[in-house]
């Protein structure tokens, strides 16, 4: 079958065959009235271009999904959802997730911009964080032993907030107990839910059990010391020496009764 050239463009043409139809080749240099006997229809072309567009829509398709599950994700457990205040003498705040990770720690006076130089402590859970700004913090000489460490809980998710103490609670005061005779004060803003106030205080500065010491503070003592008056044995060898010349002294031998006899 031969076909007439029509018409020419850059990349196509257009031919009539001998059935009288008009169609759109590939333009292979033709020039207009040339006869030519074979053409390539550009639809030949076409038809192996329409699975691309189809395989780009998906990708797309694909790429906008994930973009939106890792902006859910992000919302869902990487958003702060709670966070507390670190007072010691540096001031810090520390933010965590859903899954109980730091997000972020913030300075609130230039002593803790200091410490926070070389310090990150982000993914880290929050207990670790405090206990390790503790550290810092005598490291750098702002607490010493009697020392007092202020932990405030901030507003946020209940649960998490409400885990967080607990743990602090729980293992702080034997994770800071090395550093010396230290009080640690927690406490939680608002809420009816919220646990009572809490001093911790570490293992070297145990407050005695009750009864068995009673402590009295010298007026010319250092400020740093007090004075523990303990019960000893021989105060209890006293009190039974007491009992027994009680019991040794009969009332009906009064002395005086003696001396009257002896006058009649």
């Amino acid at each position: 079958m031969n076909y007439i050239v029509l018409e020419t463009q850059k990349e196509s043409a257009v031919v009539l065959d001998e059935e009288g139809r008009f169609l759109k080749v590939l333009n292979d240099g033709y020039t207009v009235g040339q006869t030519v006997p074979k053409v390539t229809p550009c639809h030949a072309f076409t038809e192996g271009s329409v699975p691309k567009r189809v395989w780009l829509q998906r990708v797309s398709a694909a790429a906008a999904c994930f973009i939106i599950a890792l902006f859910a994700y992000f919302q869902i457990f990487e958003r702060p959802i709670a966070a507390m205040r670190l007072k010691i003498n540096p001031a810090f705040r520390i933010e965590w997730n859903r899954r109980e990770k730091v997000t972020g720690i913030r300075a609130e006076n230039e002593d803790a911009v200091s410490i926070l130089e070389n310090y990150s402590g982000k993914q880290k859970s929050p207990s670790t964080v405090t206990r390790e700004l503790i550290e810092l913090s005598a490291r750098h000489g702002y607490l010493k032993e009697h020392g007092s460490v202020t932990i405030q809980m901030g507003f946020g998710d209940r649960d998490s907030t409400r885990s967080v103490w607990d743990d602090l609670e729980k293992n702080l005061k034997e994770q800071t107990a090395h550093l010396g005779m230290l009080t640690i004060h927690m406490e939680m803003s608002g809420g009816q839910n919220a646990p009572v106030p809490t001093t911790l205080l570490t293992s070297a500065s145990e407050p005695p059990e009750s009864g068995s010491s009673v402590e009295t503070s010298s007026p010319t003592a250092d400020p740093g010391t007090s004075n523990t008056v303990h019960p000893t044995d021989d105060d209890d060898d006293d009190d039974d020496d007491d009992d027994e010349e009680d019991n040794d002294h009969d009332p009906g031998d009064d002395p005086d009764d003696d001396t009257d006899d002896e006058d009649a």
